[in-house]
């Protein structure tokens, strides 16, 4: 009788062809993982086993199947469903015509990705991550404006038109086989069907274990690159949609502590402390500067720079040709510079939050408690000393709600490039607001304001960034780069250049700056400090023998001579984010109550021991670094002044595991601390 045959045809006949898009998916994205590698490889393979590099591609596998049975789960749903309702032979055409469209267009769209995954490897070093959603969350015209300047858009996406048709090519091939099994009785057929259905769940999983496959996973060696290798873009792209939709604060303080390894705010703040705590109370992390009768008789003004994608890095690049530095090489002489110095994250905004606030747990301005104004804010701390308070940028004001978020926290005035434009003769606009040599001539105008009082100003820098525009006045100095520099570049060398040109326009306005308010009537009384929210990772690698040049931003501060309260600093000791305002509050306020976060670095004693810390899970000291956001890995020194660290192959040292613990007890300690005040806030 015809109608078995039928249904014999449809089932098996599907299942063949679910299978051939299974093979052919799991083949793209092997070629994928092989691109990456010969690509990115550099020297992040040094001393890396072959056998690690096969584990990668066979964890790798595992997330590739789990990839593609979440993509072809539809089709198998659709299958069994047609074989449950129809007997008829169009609903076997249906389902191959099906098959080939949506099979082409599912594997476009996977490889679509998996390309613009490499894209954000080659910028950021990582694969997609909750950075990826600044173009949402940042000045999205901005963000697009810069890819389409930066990256062929047009070409890939007459690539991607291209692959479509060959890869619809291809699963039309794969839907003209059809092979009968001959004797499908239903026993046979029930057995298939459980038996893919098993197949199926074991590609959902991932795993035989436990617990299904996860991000966690792809931890196989101390090697980042290696770990790199094993995930795919259409994983690390879910992974990074989990990550945002938790992004929300939570003020669940045993379970921060828990992250951390403390089962109480006593422990935490004993370690952090380094002193015995009994109780828990968070105001315990209040410290205060020292009494200082200059300080109250003639209170300095104090300007901070968060400056875009300052790269410590590039201060070592920067000669008589290859001019890196503008104006600012002449400022620098009379400055203090840190050098084994990390910023907060790899993030601006959450970069910013950490600096204006201590906090870990961010965008804070883009949560239910934008509003609410924290004790930790040092906006509100100068505020209260008696200063007014001025945050500026050269971007929107609106972003990242930094027009209410920066009232909130104690800032009197707040302006971005909509004021600028306005106040500011000759002001250009860019993809980003505007050029930053307006923003810093509006710092200029503000703490020439006199009234008695004393200024606080936090300045924003935009302009170092992708699309990489300049103001049409300004002539780029000599930016030849060498023929062994250019042998480094991984981008083209157009793109680098536009990113040297860039950070040369932004360290000559910082330089400028500088200049002009030393050569000016405020300048014996006004500090200025500047440090990068973190560095740019586009135009080199840094492998992971070079920790610090990957992560390290300069920390930079200009102080009059009067206001030199701690001559000779030893400008060697590591310090972040963390230890910025402590640092210029003990410059700038009497007894000043503020949240420690940090130690002064100008005190070299007190700086001695200190540790830096970047995106709360890796950190470094004179000992060597610790990379702790799953199991620790453990790096020493090899040379240290030059920056160059060695896995750690014999039994840790104990300072190694004092440097952990240090981290982990800072992170726990302003956990509990942001968590209890926003508890506080809502409440009130």
């Amino acid at each position: 009788m015809p109608v078995p045959r039928i249904y014999r045809r449809d089932f098996s006949s599907g299942l063949q062809w679910i299978l051939g898009l299974f093979i052919l998916q799991i083949s793209f994205l092997t070629v994928v993982r092989l691109a990456f590698l010969f690509i990115f490889q550099g020297e992040h393979l040094k001393n890396v086993q072959l056998l690690d590099i096969v584990q990668a591609f066979v964890t790798g596998f595992r997330f590739d199947a789990m990839v593609s049975g979440y993509i072809l789960l539809p089709a198998l749903m659709l299958l069994i469903f047609l074989r449950l309702i129809s007997n008829e032979e169009r609903s076997k055409l249906f389902f191959a015509k099906f098959c080939s469209i949506y099979g082409a267009s599912v594997i476009t769209l996977l490889l679509f990705v998996s390309l613009i995954d490499l894209y954000y490897y080659a910028y950021f070093q990582n694969h997609f991550n909750i950075l990826f959603f600044g173009i949402i969350d940042d000045d999205t015209r901005a963000v697009l404006s810069g890819i389409w300047n930066d990256y062929p858009v047009l070409r890939i996406f007459a690539a991607m038109l291209l692959l479509y048709w060959l890869i619809f090519r291809l699963t039309g091939r794969i839907v003209s086989k059809e092979k009968v099994i001959p004797s499908m009785k239903w026993f046979y057929e029930t057995g298939s069907l459980v038996l893919i259905l098993g197949l199926f769940v074991l590609a959902l999983r991932g795993s035989t274990g436990l617990f299904p496959l996860h991000y966690e996973d792809s931890i196989i060696s101390e090697n980042t690159f290696v770990n790199n290798l094993a995930i795919n873009g259409v994983f690390a792209l879910k992974n990074a949609v989990t990550e945002k939709t938790r992004q929300s604060i939570d003020d669940n303080i045993a379970q921060s502590l828990n992250k951390y390894q403390y089962h109480g705010p006593e422990e935490a703040l004993s370690d952090y402390l380094q002193i015995k705590v009994d109780s828990a109370d968070p105001q315990k992390l209040i410290t205060s500067t020292e009494e200082d009768s200059l300080l109250k008789a003639d209170p300095p003004n104090v300007v901070f720079i968060q400056m875009e994608s300052f790269s410590n890095y590039y201060l070592d690049l920067h000669n008589d040709t290859f001019n890196l530095l503008g104006r600012l090489e002449t400022q620098l002489p009379h400055c203090v510079v840190f050098r084994n110095f990390l910023s907060a994250t790899s993030g601006t905004i959450h970069s910013l939050e950490a600096l204006l606030t201590g906090s870990p747990l961010t965008p804070l301005s883009q949560s239910i408690y934008m509003d609410c104004p924290l004790q930790s804010s040092v906006a509100a701390r100068y505020a209260s000393c008696g200063y007014h308070t001025s945050f500026i940028t050269s971007g929107a004001l609106g972003w990242r709600n930094m027009d209410k978020f920066t009232h909130h926290q104690g800032f009197e005035l707040a302006e971005g490039s909509e004021v600028l434009l306005k106040k500011i003769p000759g002001t250009e606009r860019c993809d980003w607001g505007v050029f930053d040599e307006s923003m810093f001539a509006r710092a200029l105008e503000v703490l020439r304001t006199k009234d008695g009082k004393p200024h606080f100003v936090y300045l924003l820098t935009t302009t170092n960034h992708p699309p990489f525009q300049l103001p049409s006045h300004y002539k780029p100095l000599p930016l030849k780069v060498s023929p062994t520099l250019r042998q480094r570049l991984k981008v083209e060398y157009g793109m680098a250049i536009d990113n040297f040109a860039n950070y040369q326009y932004a360290t000559d306005c910082l330089g400028a700056f500088i200049e002009a308010i030393r050569n000016s009537e405020i300048g014996a009384n006004t500090i200025v400090a500047a440090s990068g929210d973190h560095n740019t990772l586009q135009v080199f690698n840094f492998e992971d023998t070079r920790l610090l040049a990957k992560h390290s931003v300069p920390f930079i501060i200009y102080i009059p001579d009067k206001y030199k309260k701690f001559r000779n600093p030893d400008t060697s000791v590591f310090g972040s984010h963390k230890d910025v305002f402590p640092t210029l509050m003990s410059v700038s306020l009497s007894s000043a109550n503020y949240l420690k976060t940090g130690v002064n670095l100008l005190d070299s004693k007190q700086a001695a021991d200190n540790f830096a810390i970047i995106n709360y899970s890796l950190c470094m000291d004179r000992h060597g670094v610790v990379r702790f956001e799953h199991q620790p890995v453990f790096f020493e020194w090899s040379n240290q002044s030059a920056g160059m660290n060695i896995m750690s192959n014999q039994e840790v040292d104990k300072p190694l595991h004092e440097l952990l613990t240090k981290a982990r007890a800072y992170c726990a300690s302003m956990c509990y601390f942001i968590q209890s005040d926003l508890k506080r806030c809502k409440k009130g």
